[in-house]
């Protein structure tokens, strides 16, 4: 948007036609396909900070819907795995990161939060890389 804010509006078919808003139930880990064949998942907050991870050659994930919305993704398909987590520098990305390593805890997974060094405030892993 024009003052730098995000908006999205999610959409799904029904059967019968596309209708605005999330699907019923649980939403899928961003780029679930390609998290099979690993044992170790980085989790970003974000596509584009999860996709500055796989330039790099991680094998990284979100959740749907941003840093205040992990509760809405099925983390299942991560149960068992070594998880590490990359937070953005901010209070929102400390409580993501306790949010999705309380619900990988859960699940089985051993679970790693990791800082990364000189990061501005808000800043992410692909500011990192940059």
């Amino acid at each position: 948007m024009a003052d730098g804010s995000k908006q999205f509006r999610p959409i799904y078919h029904n059967g019968t036609g596309f209708v605005l808003g999330d699907p019923p139930g649980m939403l899928p880990l961003y780029r679930l396909p390609e998290l099979q064949a690993t044992s170790r998942v980085y989790v970003c907050e974000g596509e584009k900070a999860t996709d500055a991870a796989r330039s790099i050659g991680l094998t990284a994930t979100t959740s749907a819907h941003g840093s205040k919305s992990a509760a809405k993704t099925d983390w299942r398909p991560l149960a068992g795995r070594d998880a590490v987590i990359l937070p953005d520098a901010d209070e929102a990305g400390v409580q993501y990161a306790s949010t999705v390593a309380a619900i990988l805890t859960r699940i089985g997974c051993t679970v790693r939060i990791v800082r990364l060094p000189d990061l501005r405030n808000a800043g992410d892993i692909f500011d990192w890389i940059e």
